[in-house]
């Protein structure tokens, strides 16, 4: 999260973290495009993927890697325009 917008304070502490999509849930938290709302809260949030190195020694090229996370960004709503 980047920071809380609807009032300037972070009472839920969620400034600088990262959380996973399955738990928002459990934080009754509603992710609608790049806001979080959790509560009377709304956060800036940065979509995205964490990622983790295998140690399974498998590689996998830089191509196919550029593919499949390209394939993965048409599922994501697209950027409104006048944020840019």
């Amino acid at each position: 999260m980047l920071r809380e917008v609807a009032t300037g304070q972070d009472p839920h502490n969620l400034c600088g973290q990262v959380r996973r999509i399955e738990s928002l849930p459990n934080m009754d938290a509603e992710l609608l495009g790049h806001s979080l709302l959790v509560d009377e809260s709304a956060y800036d949030v940065v979509p995205g993927m964490l990622l983790t190195p295998s140690d399974s020694g498998d590689s996998v090229s830089q191509p196919v890697i550029l593919a499949a996370m390209e394939s993965l960004q048409q599922l994501a709503p697209a950027a409104d325009p006048s944020e840019a």
